[in-house]
């Protein structure tokens, strides 16, 4: 077309925004998505008009997505039963998903990330297996291209072959290269406009479907069930570090789940990490902020430094996920537990511990000095809380006590227990009780603060056999089956309450759940979102009350991981 020219040649503002409203309404008429809107695709024709072409873009690079299919609720493969127990008004819309020459059908999400626009934006549903006739899990969102973080069903397949208990098995899985997409990662505050930003994310669409359909964490029907189910995704922990070399580094109370024989479930490992890269893989961090769930992430990751604290930001370790676990144990049952506190203190003990979050002179985050303060007191919820259930108030209370020593010992005073700890043992020939390595702990720990002046330089007074149980590797499976063998079965059927469930939204399910109610997301976008005169349109899906309690989108925090 030689007698076009490029937009950027406009003589002056008025052709300018002509040519630009010309190209909008060929848009808007096409009724196509042109899929690659740029100013080199916008020219302006010898009469001054505006041209807009290029229009090669495949569907799939659009967003259009091929496996998506609309159908209608007089469709023959919608029985009255599926309708029902997808959506809770059988109204739809409903969706069919080809996965590899499988069907599933979907309606709307159960769970929507709403963290960022540029994150992972993942979504869950409840899917019909129309092969087996059975309610899947299935699982959508975007997943990031990283050369340490391996897509999910291959983690999946690591923790099957190391013999890990308690995770769900894969049904099938479609890893969709044909759409991909990038965003920028970050902002600096001196951009100035028609700056170009130099660091992108790469993401690929991706779906996972699971034979496992789930219930959440805080749907479990008793005590029992609660312990049971932190005890056994606590194992699932341990074994796939142990045996798979494999850290999670996102445990929330969204991916600890409750199967049909009230077992847990420990789920949604995409953002996990194998601790046996090769080399060149595994030196500095595998994405440059914090991953993991703003509530439930360790405090020290996003802990704020020293004005002299010139030492790397801390990277993401198997302590920092077992310390999550306690964080999703108590914020549980906070909400759903039964104890002596009034439902305002709750709320205010759940934003101010979990919700809260203070912004930093670098534009970063970080909890609130509660969160420090509770993590740092050995004893607090006995001192606190009266929780009508004595296991789960004593596997708080003993898990808290050995995730503190984190907290109040310092990593150099820590190394000189270890010391003291294989000194006596290599003096007894090994054969030293804990006992009397605690006791000989302690004596140390007092000749050594009489003979340093520097407070900083001293040991704190600690539970020495804490200590000793914090270095075992398996400590938190261990404590969990001294708790389960020093309770009986009746003090762990009773504690649980749906009571106040509802009064005890966070701040982010409240909104969450607003957003939902007044705008009713869109469930899917396919080739056949047509309706009446073939225009394609945003779907909105129904109304569904079951919501996710918490934002599962890992959460950006400004430090590497």
């Amino acid at each position: 077309m030689p007698s076009s020219k490029p937009l950027e040649e406009f003589y002056n503002v008025k052709k300018l925004l002509g040519a630009f409203t010309d190209a909008i309404e060929a848009f808007e008429k096409t009724h196509i998505l042109h899929g690659d809107a740029s100013p080199g695709n916008i020219l302006i024709g010898e009469n001054g008009r505006g041209l807009l072409m290029d229009w090669d873009i495949t569907p799939e690079a659009r967003g259009v997505d091929p496996n998506a299919t609309r159908l209608v609720p007089a469709d023959p493969a919608l029985p009255a039963a599926v309708k029902s127990a997808l959506d809770i008004n059988a109204e739809g819309p409903f969706y069919r998903i080809t996965i590899k020459a499988m069907s599933f059908i979907i309606a709307a999400p159960q769970f929507m990330a709403t963290a960022s626009p540029t994150g992972r934006s993942t979504r869950t549903f409840k899917a019909y297996d129309m092969q087996t006739k059975k309610y899947v899990f299935m699982k959508d969102s975007w997943r990031i291209l990283s050369r340490s973080l391996k897509p999910e069903h291959e983690t999946y397949a690591t923790l099957a072959a190391a013999g890990v208990h308690h995770i769900p098995t894969v049904l099938t899985y479609d890893d969709m290269d044909l759409q991909e997409t990038k965003t920028c990662l970050d902002v600096k505050k001196d951009t100035k406009r028609g700056d170009r930003p130099d660091k992108f994310r790469s993401f690929r669409h991706y779906r996972l479907v699971l034979n496992e359909y789930a219930k959440p964490l805080e749907e479990f029907k008793d005590m029992k069930e609660l312990l049971t189910v932190f005890s056994d995704t606590i194992q699932a922990y341990h074994e796939a570090c142990e045996l798979g070399h494999i850290l999670h580094r996102d445990v929330s109370a969204g991916n600890v789940m409750i199967d049909d024989d009230g077992h847990g479930l420990l789920v949604d490992w995409d953002l996990s990490k194998s601790t046996k890269l090769p080399i060149e893989q595994s030196e500095g961090p595998s994405l440059p902020e914090r991953t993991g769930t703003w509530q439930f992430i360790a405090y020290r990751l996003v802990a704020e430094s020293g004005p002299n604290d010139t030492l790397p930001k801390p990277l993401h370790n198997k302590d920092d996920d077992l310390e999550s676990f306690w964080h999703v144990l108590f914020w549980t049952a906070l909400r759903r537990a039964e104890h002596d506190k009034e439902t305002e203190h709750i709320k205010h003990i759940l934003f101010d511990v979990y919700d809260r979050r203070r912004i930093l002179a670098d534009s970063k985050y970080t909890p609130s000095v509660t969160k420090k303060y509770i993590l740092r007191q050995s004893q607090y919820i006995t001192s606190e809380f009266q929780f009508t259930s004595s296991p789960l108030a004593t596997t708080l209370e003993n898990y808290l006590a050995v995730i503190n020593k984190r907290y109040i010992i310092t990593e150099a005073s820590k190394q000189l227990l270890v010391s003291w700890r294989d000194a006596f043992l290599k003096q007894n020939n090994e054969a030293a009780t804990d006992e009397q390595i605690g006791l000989h702990l302690l004596s140390k720990i007092y000749s050594h603060n009489m003979k340093t002046k520097d407070l900083n330089d001293r040991i704190a007074l600690i539970d020495p056999n804490e200590f000793l149980l914090s270095l075992q590797p398996n400590w938190a499976a261990k404590l969990l089956e001294d708790v389960f063998s020093t309770t009986d079965v009746s003090q762990r059927n009773h504690g649980g309450s749906n009571q106040r469930r509802l009064e005890l939204l966070t701040y982010q399910k409240s909104s969450m759940q607003k957003r939902r109610s007044e705008s009713q997301y869109s469930a899917m976008s396919s080739e056949n979102d047509d309706e009446r005169d073939g225009k394609p349109r945003n779907k909105r899906a129904r109304k569904t009350p079951a919501l996710s309690s918490i934002n599962e989108e890992g959460g950006k925090f400004g430090n590497p991981v």
